[in-house]
């Protein structure tokens, strides 16, 4: 047996034998604040036109009592935004498919507990995160839609007590990854967001048809281009995923941060006018130069370098409405956009994941000039937000919430998650009708 094989064989005996009481109350602590960060995002999302679309599908069928049927709604709304939190060493954003498969679960299984949510979300995200970060994405591939089916399958089998045969779910689940596209969002289309749907909709199946269809996991052939697994199940037990995830105050893709961050500190050593800047230069890693063009709707502008720029010289990035419909850019503002100049740095491609810079320089119609270089945007889990931040996220993005949820996530129970679930779903219906 290869040693990439022995170490998955290793994570996923871990999976299919962790309990609750074998967390750290520190793990559990983070786990309820990312519980509330999606539950906050995802009432945010529940309007999108994509999300509204799907849900009068599914409800002229009479399915919603389906569980997959409410996690591909879930997942769609989970990534609408922008706001989910991600994973930098995985480069994907593993709740966004965990929560919603834990959530759909959740409707259908009344006896399960608190700490039930908590063990299922906890394991789900580290068999993701620690499976994807062993990897090489493909070219040109989006990470939504492709092993995070992995993550909501075990969140599954955990919540619904076949902990365990999870590995036959796993399995299963590696097998159904989506072809994606990283140029979909680019270009606005919403098929993005329909990917992490559909990794919760198959992360059900998996765990349904496993005992009649068989999988295989095999990465290179189904998820990545590469894949080096010897040392996944390093740290089990002692090192968590879920942990040293990133949460993010911006409604846009996580490539754009840094070049928000790098010209609001600028904007504090000068204030910034748009009329006084001549051309702007923003140095990045590879990934991130792609998002170099000028939006024409509402996703493409989550993923627009020039746009991010200009928002932040206008004091607005932070501003979630800033990306959000209708987006209206007159002939001025598109001009402007083009004096932003996007390109790689290799120097910052070879830093990756580690690292996820930009240098951003700024010249001014008087000639100067000012340079700022951001090496981790703010949200990260070693250079995080402050509580505050988090917590008035929260609250802006809940503020029409008709319940009542905690606003301290220590205080969420599963009465808190459940009630959540049916509101969002009766809100929803009521506007897609």
């Amino acid at each position: 047996m290869l040693e990439s094989e022995k170490s998955l064989e290793a994570l996923l005996e871990w999976a299919e034998r962790v309990k609750y009481e074998d967390f750290p109350a520190d793990v559990v602590a983070h786990a309820r604040m990312v519980l509330m960060d999606q539950l906050a995002v995802l009432w945010a999302g529940r309007h999108e036109r994509e999300v509204l679309g799907l849900a009068r599908w599914v409800q002229r069928r009479g399915t919603f009592s389906d569980p997959w049927w409410l996690a591909l709604v879930l997942g769609v709304a989970a990534v609408a935004q922008e706001l989910d939190e991600g994973h930098r060493e995985s480069m994907g954003h593993p709740a966004s498919h965990v929560i919603p498969t834990v959530m759909a679960t959740l409707a259908e299984a009344p006896e399960r507990t608190m700490h039930d949510v908590l063990t299922a979300l906890i394991t789900g995200y580290e068999v993701a995160a620690r499976i994807a970060s062993a990897g090489v994405p493909r070219p040109g591939s989006h990470p939504h839609g492709t092993w995070g089916t992995i993550g909501a399958a075990a969140a599954r089998a955990v919540l619904t007590g076949a902990q365990g045969s999870l590995r036959d779910a796993v399995y299963l689940a590696a097998g159904t990854g989506l072809a994606t596209a990283f140029s979909a969002p680019l270009e606005g289309r919403t098929v993005r967001n329909l990917y992490a749907g559909l990794s919760a909709f198959f992360g059900i199946l998996a765990c349904e048809w496993k005992d009649d269809v068989t999988g295989i996991f095999s990465p290179t052939e189904t998820l990545f281009s590469d894949w080096h697994g010897e040392g996944i199940a390093e740290g089990l037990g002692s090192r968590y995923a879920i942990t040293r995830n990133y949460f993010k105050t911006v409604a846009a893709c996580r490539y754009v941060h840094g070049a928000i961050e790098a010209v609001e500190q600028i904007g504090e050593e000068r204030r910034l006018d748009r009329s006084e800047v001549d051309a702007v230069t923003v140095e990045t890693y590879a990934p991130a130069s792609m998002l170099s063009g000028v939006p024409w709707n509402t996703l493409s502008s989550k993923f627009s370098i020039p746009y991010a720029v200009l928002c932040a010289v206008d004091r607005r990035a932070r501003d979630f409405e800033a990306f959000h419909e209708p987006l209206e850019l007159s002939a001025m503002d598109r001009a402007w956009l083009h004096r932003v100049h996007v390109m790689e740095s290799q120097e910052m491609t070879r830093q990756l994941p580690a690292i996820r810079a930009v240098r951003v320089t700024i010249r001014f119609v008087d000639a100067s000039e000012r340079t700022v270089e951001v090496s981790l945007p703010r949200g990260e889990w070693d250079r995080p937000h402050p509580p505050e931040d988090l917590a008035q996220k929260w609250a802006t993005l809940l503020r029409d919430y008709p319940g009542k949820l905690p606003s301290d996530p220590a205080d969420l129970t599963v009465s808190d998650v459940r009630r959540f679930v049916q509101t969002w779903l009766e809100d929803l219906l009521t506007k897609a009708d």
